[in-house]
């Protein structure tokens, strides 16, 4: 979709200042800082999918570098949408108008992002601050705010405080998503068919752990930081353990990742990714101890929702 802000006329004094800027030199944004990164506008620990990358059939204009998302696990209508960044809201379409749509600009005003297909919680005024992390809305049902009868976030980086310089999630020109880079060559809808990008998003959140986004590697960067007790052995902890005791009936908690753990469809790091739990989820095993490559492996059910199930490496579970 295209995702257009509202038309503002420029004053005389605006247009000696653009003429100003423009013999200026010109100096760019090319370092991520922590304030600069750029979160999923999903919470963190979920897999996501981009469904229409750069390019893609609704994606032409100032929405060429557009992605749709969707959550991978399908449960993407009516999810919780948040703010990829700290900043001050640019524009927004109230409550259920129009295609749902709101810019927030980075504070120091060099990118903003636009935010399209949802439904917000409230009517957000211009100037308004905005935290990183914090809930805007939830994902518009199908055939709601605009989005052509597929609940998705549409997502899109702008140079500038409003929406009309669009720019890839890459540098030189733009800034990564979740610290992965994706570069635009000119293909038809760029993207679209990529690996699942695990949000980190979360309130306060600073620089974005690039590491976690990228398939097979995020439970090898979190094992060096992992807790000695149970860690050397790959099991969980005695208090999960318990002899004799079923493996349907243990519960145990994600600990150590100092991120979130990678939720997999087999016992093994090449195994399509399903979603990543935040430290501190309850979970419920189910199966194993199952040895894939350097890991034992443990089956899990998260806990009240049976969907979430995936393998897991066993030295994050206590």
């Amino acid at each position: 979709m295209s995702a257009a802000g509202p038309l503002r006329p420029i004053a005389p004094w605006g247009a000696a200042m653009v003429l100003l800027a423009s013999l200026l030199a010109y100096v760019p944004a090319a370092t991520t800082t922590a304030a600069e990164a750029i979160a999923l506008p999903l919470p963190g620990g979920q897999a996501v999918r981009i469904i229409q990358g750069y390019n893609g059939a609704s994606h032409r204009g100032r929405s060429q570098y557009g992605l749709d998302l969707v959550l991978a696990d399908g449960s993407t209508s009516g999810a919780e949408v948040v703010s990829p960044i700290e900043g001050s809201v640019s524009w927004a379409q109230g409550p259920g108008a129009g295609n749902g749509c709101m810019a927030i600009a980075f504070r120091d005003g060099g990118y903003s992002i636009t935010l399209c297909h949802v439904l917000f919680h409230r009517a957000y005024r211009g100037g308004e601050s905005i935290a990183r992390g914090q809930s805007l809305g939830t994902v518009g049902p199908a055939g709601s705010v605009g989005n052509n009868g597929t609940p998705h976030v549409h997502l899109e980086l702008h140079r500038g405080g409003q929406s009309s310089s669009p720019v890839p999630f890459s540098p030189p020109d733009g800034l990564p998503l979740e610290g992965v880079a994706l570069s635009a060559s000119g293909a038809y809808n760029e993207h679209s068919r990529r690996e699942p990008i695990v949000s980190t998003n979360r309130p306060g959140g600073g620089a974005v752990l690039a590491a976690s986004t990228l398939p097979g590697r995020a439970e090898r960067t979190v094992a060096a930081a992992a807790p000695s007790s149970q860690a050397g052995r790959g099991q969980p902890s005695a208090s999960t353990a318990a002899a004799g005791t079923p493996a349907s009936t243990r519960v145990a908690v994600v600990r150590g990742t100092e991120s979130c753990l990678n939720v997999r469809e087999g016992p093994s790091t090449g195994a399509s990714l399903l979603g990543c739990l935040p430290e501190g989820t309850s979970v419920t095993i189910v199966d194993g101890p199952t040895r894939g490559g350097a890991f034992d492996w443990y089956r899990i059910e998260r806990a009240r929702s049976p969907d979430k199930g995936g393998w897991v490496v066993g030295q994050y579970l206590d």
